[in-house]
């Protein structure tokens, strides 16, 4: 008889850790501080040129370090990856209007040294395009700084789900170890009640039969 036999006990399952969140975008506020600070002294310095009314082949030397400085920064947020397709237009925009304020400085500096630093009006929009240059590189750290947030907050978000998740797991390991335990010692007590009556039921018949057939 099936008297011995205790259904095992259902194992507690715990659903999949969760996965962590990807950054919005691969590069970080300090990554383009970075490269953004030796654009910004050298635009800077141009401006001081300007203002001290340099020569035109000053000011093409000091233009040709702000080219190769942008085009590092170009570079570096060419190759920004991330999983937000939004936050990487944004920062390509931010980009392309710092850059052309850079440009449209370099330029106004460049006429103005052409022109012996006649043209008063050209001088002023010029001024204008500096200090435009610094508003739009905090528009650019803007994004990023945006993105850095957001992804501080995810993961902050997913440490949470995580201490959860771990904690249901313990749990639920420290549950299934016990209920074991506990189907082990019903099956233990089981089998020792059903020992006995056994014997005595099965041990009965056979004398009977074999005094039967004596």
């Amino acid at each position: 008889g099936g008297g011995g036999s205790v259904a095992p006990p259902k194992t507690i399952k715990v659903g999949p850790a969760p996965t962590a969140p990807k950054a919005e975008l691969s590069l970080t506020a300090k990554d383009v501080m970075n490269d953004v600070k030796p654009v910004l002294l050298a635009v800077k310095e141009l401006r001081g040129l300007l203002e001290q009314k340099a020569s035109p082949d000053v000011v093409t030397a000091r233009c040709r370090d702000i080219v190769a400085s942008v085009k590092v920064l170009d570079k570096k947020i060419e190759g920004a990856t991330g999983s937000s397709a939004q936050r990487k237009k944004e920062l390509a925009a931010a980009f392309q209007t710092f850059r052309g304020n850079v440009v449209s400085m370099m330029t106004g500096v460049r006429d103005a040294a052409k022109n012996d630093y006649k043209d008063k009006a050209g001088i002023d929009s010029t001024l204008e395009a500096c200090n435009s240059v610094a508003s739009t590189a905090r528009g650019m750290l803007g994004v990023v700084q945006k993105a850095d947030k957001a992804h501080a907050d995810a993961m902050a978000t997913y440490d949470k789900a995580l201490a959860k998740h771990k904690q249901a797991a313990a749990d639920a390991e420290r549950k299934n170890k016990a209920a074991l335990e506990a189907h082990k010692k019903a099956q233990a007590a089981a089998a020792a009640t059903a020992k006995p009556a056994g014997g005595a039921a099965g041990g009965g018949p056979p004398p009977a039969a074999a005094s039967a057939s004596s």
